[in-house]
């Protein structure tokens, strides 16, 4: 193999690995789809007046995706207050 196409081809591993890795510490920039959701009542850190329904597939769960100041929360959407608050979300639009 000629020494330009080892060369580029470590280039681009490098820059998959870069952007692999950096979707976990920049959620917002990178966010796929959660994985994961939380209970906990968080409707006090929501900004805006308008949210994200996703439904599970593969390894993505079924959640209710919020913006806050620290970036987006996947949160339970049986959850009681996040019916709550996405029904006064859709009467205020």
């Amino acid at each position: 193999m000629s020494l330009r196409i080892v060369s580029i081809t470590l280039l681009l591993i490098s820059g998959c690995l870069y952007f692999s890795s950096a979707a976990g510490r920049y959620p917002d920039r990178y966010f796929a789809c959660c994985t994961a959701v939380t209970t906990k009542d968080i409707s006090h850190d929501v900004i805006g007046n308008t949210y994200r329904a996703q439904s599970a597939k593969n390894r993505c769960v079924e959640a209710i995706i919020f913006t806050t100041a620290q970036g987006k929360v996947c949160v339970d959407p049986n959850a009681e207050w996040v019916q709550t608050l996405t029904a006064n979300m859709r009467k205020s639009v």
